[in-house]
């Protein structure tokens, strides 16, 4: 008996097959020094240094047109998603709302970003990258 193979049977179940296999998610000490640059919806630029610690605290010394803007808060991180919150801002001028960062990591060295500040003014996507260990500024 010559059996003859249907290729979209066999397609059919190696696609069915692979569906249920987990996906395994990046995850990613984020402990060290993140750099970005972004610019928000109006057109506002943006750039600093986030320093994340072995506690999940981090700080950021944000520039702006502005002058500069001290912030702190903390991380949350669940697979590859990792939420940069800030609790605090300070700045001599006007009050600046504390950002909040959702990001995607991309590799070890990368993320992909937007965020929304607690006003609610939001920004394009844009990356933070690695640039060092722990403490470094």
């Amino acid at each position: 008996m010559n059996r003859v193979w249907n290729p979209g049977v066999l397609l059919g179940a190696v696609l069915l097959a692979t569906q249920s296999i987990p996906v395994v998610a990046q995850s990613i000490d984020p402990q060290g020094v993140w750099q970005y640059t972004r610019v928000n919806t109006k057109g506002e630029s943006y750039s600093g240094n986030i320093n994340i610690d072995a506690h999940g605290q981090a700080s950021d010394v944000t520039k702006s047109r502005l002058g500069p803007v001290a912030q702190t808060g903390y991380i949350k991180s669940a697979d590859s998603s990792i939420e940069i919150v800030f609790t605090k801002a300070v700045r001599d001028g006007p009050t600046y709302n504390p950002d909040h960062f959702y990001c995607t990591v991309q590799s070890a060295q990368a993320m992909s970003c937007s965020n929304t500040d607690v006003a609610g003014s939001s920004s394009y996507t844009f990356a933070l990258l690695r640039v060092g260990p722990p403490g470094r500024k």
